[in-house]
């Protein structure tokens, strides 16, 4: 199965550099940023394994930046990630795969920290909600590096990383899903939707922040594109 323009709920794509790794980060938490509520915390599940907690840390209807919060934690899967994501010193290389993130909406009175469920299945069924996405990391000799991610719901998703039988399959797959990413943000996206994606997300009170021990970065971008990485307190 591929993935037609019709399968994408929301979807983005920036070309990043020479440091690939850190412009996925980037980019995945920024694309978080997008389709996460104001008053969630978003759990990042990856082959079933818990990587990394993020937060609404600001919100600002003037500018419509986004500022995602990432709580990391020990023992978490993303190191294992960037292991896989590593490009450097392949001239061309193509990654891609799923995750899934779930949304719990934590109370003020009830501090929180990104162990708080210790299996994938009881994380999943405390999940307020939880929303589909596909991700994809290349680099090609003409285009450079790039990053695309899309949401799309869970059956999508699950057809879509159905085993592809050999090499040439699975590139053609994933070239199909970038021109879909690029087909969507050419024909669906707007500053106007945008805007109203920005405002309806982002009328709910902030989530507060997790329990103190946890490692806070906040993740945002300058009125150039060019990403801006601070650490936070608790």
């Amino acid at each position: 199965m591929t993935i037609k323009v019709s399968d994408i709920k929301w979807a983005y794509r920036r070309e990043i550099g020479s440091n690939p790794v850190k412009g996925f980060i980037d980019s995945l938490f920024l694309f978080i940023g997008e389709i996460l509520r104001s008053d969630e915390i978003g759990l990042i599940m990856w082959r079933d394994q818990p990587i990394l907690m993020l937060r609404i840390d600001k919100v600002d209807f003037n500018s419509k930046e986004t500022y995602i919060e990432a709580i990391n934690f020990e023992d978490s899967g993303f190191e294992k990630m960037l292991i896989e994501l590593d490009l450097h010193n392949k001239p061309s290389a193509i990654i891609f795969s799923g995750f899934e993130l779930f949304c719990y909406r934590p109370k003020p009175d009830k501090p929180y920290h990104p162990k708080m469920h210790p299996t994938y299945i009881r994380a999943r069924e405390l999940a307020s909600r939880i929303l589909n996405g596909i991700w994809m990391l290349a680099r090609t000799p003409k285009e450079g590096a790039y990053v695309a991610l899309a949401q799309v719901d869970e059956k999508t998703s699950t057809n879509f990383f159905k085993k592809t039988s050999n090499q040439n399959q699975f590139k053609d797959k994933a070239m199909k899903f970038e021109t879909a990413v690029v087909s969507w943000i050419e024909e669906f996206y707007s500053d106007e939707i945008g805007s109203k994606q920005y405002k309806t997300k982002n009328r709910y009170p902030l989530a507060p922040k997790p329990l103190e021990g946890c490692q806070l970065f906040v993740v945002t971008s300058d009125d150039d594109g060019n990403f801006i990485a601070y650490e936070d307190e608790v």
